[in-house]
């Protein structure tokens, strides 16, 4: 994975929506095959809680088929075609889950997750990336507030968790001491 050094970052939106089928494996190996310095992905729940990469809440759009993705099991949404809507060329193209997404892009990809998911299951993102020891490649999207800690007096934050250090600017004195060790 290559340092970055400037300030402008290139971030493939919905894993670089614009060069394969959103977020697909196809489009994460194309947009980091086109030197993007960031993927940005979105997560969502399945009814038996795994974390899946898709950004609207309902199928139809690229799979054809009028479901909640909550409404659906994770081994019903890897049957599915997500490709074809694109170019007949990506058909095949299947819903990834964010382990499967973080093996992959561990030492080839920075992320940003845009988390589409109730707050309490912010831990089990976490967890991933802490197990595949990532806390610096991955970056949970800062316009979801509930990744902020904060006062309880004023509600101006006080502190980011350790996943928002990856972009570089966050002051120590407000990066959480949660992060696991080893």
């Amino acid at each position: 994975m290559k340092e970055i050094t400037r300030r402008l970052w290139v971030i493939a939106h919905r894993g670089g929506a614009a060069l394969a089928a959103e977020n697909t494996m196809a489009a994460f190996r194309t947009s980091t095959e086109a030197s993007a310095d960031m993927l940005e992905l979105d997560v969502r729940l399945t009814a038996d809680n795994h974390l899946v990469i898709y950004h609207d809440q309902v199928i139809t759009r690229t799979a054809g088929i009028s479901r909640r993705v909550i409404d659906c099991s994770l081994r019903e949404l890897q049957l599915l075609d997500v490709g074809s809507y694109f170019n007949e060329g990506l058909a095949g193209e299947r819903i990834s889950t964010l382990p499967e997404v973080l093996d992959w892009a561990r030492g080839r990809a920075r992320l940003l997750l845009d988390l589409k998911l109730e707050p309490h299951h912010e831990v089990q993102v976490i967890k991933e990336i802490v197990t595949r020891r990532m806390e610096f490649d991955v970056v949970g999207g800062v316009w979801c507030a509930h990744f902020l800690n904060r006062d309880s007096d004023t509600g101006a934050p006080t502190e980011l968790p350790i996943l928002a250090r990856a972009c570089g600017h966050v002051p120590d004195k407000h990066v959480s001491r949660t992060r696991s060790s080893g």
